[in-house]
């Protein structure tokens, strides 16, 4: 891994338009995988869809270049959706070693009502993250490209003793609004859900980022 952070770091060195970046690597799975999160700005960053593309380009045979232990790669575009996140102060971020990441795939046949009605029950269930004391910080990102209709949930954490005492969105949402009313909020996230994916990575600080 060491390794990987010294090409990764070496190749933004040499591209102009290098960015900085944060590293993760999945935690329990049989087969590695690397995150590789690299945020961007406002205009111009994300106003200019077209060098975005290019970015994606440059990053992707960057990373192609790593070797022969890189089986593939692949990136996508997300922009933030605050209305739908719990945000914590950067210095949480950067002192979480661990992140539980979330991504729900949106169903193709989805209409737009049903879509609505699914993001204003994440909006409810998202303040009752803000007002109980059990709620948890997390950020959200909706897909900006890529072929699929999906949203990631990033909720950093300290040790893994964090994840025994999870709370629910189930349990969150009833404490907050009641059992019908939590059911409801529920059923109308999960009517545009085809699936869902979670997985816990591992932060790698030893990666530097470019200045």
């Amino acid at each position: 891994m060491v390794e990987i952070g010294q090409r990764l770091t070496a190749s933004h060195g040499r591209n102009s338009t290098g960015r900085g970046f944060a590293a993760y690597t999945e935690y329990g799975s049989s087969e590695q995988k690397i995150y590789v999160l690299i945020p961007l700005q406002s205009p111009p960053e994300t106003g200019e869809r077209s060098s975005l593309v290019i970015d994606s380009r440059a990053q992707e045979e960057a990373l192609q270049t790593l070797g022969a232990g890189l089986k593939n790669s692949e990136g996508f575009i997300a922009t933030y959706i605050p209305e739908l996140s719990n945000p914590f102060a950067e210095p949480q971020l950067k002192a979480a070693p661990y992140v539980h990441l979330i991504s729900a795939m949106i169903k193709p046949e989805a209409g737009e009502d049903l879509k609505r009605m699914a993001r204003e029950a994440g909006k409810k269930i998202v303040a009752a993250h803000r007002r109980n004391a059990k709620g948890r910080r997390f950020v959200t990102y909706h897909s900006y490209s890529g072929p699929d209709d999906v949203f990631h949930v990033a909720v950093p954490f300290t040790s893994f003793g964090e994840l025994d005492g999870w709370v629910g969105n189930r349990e969150l949402a009833q404490e907050e609004y009641g059992a019908d009313e939590a059911a409801t909020l529920l059923d109308a996230v999960s009517q545009v859900i085809a699936n869902s994916a979670s997985r816990v990575a591992v932060h790698h600080p030893f990666i530097a980022e470019p200045e």
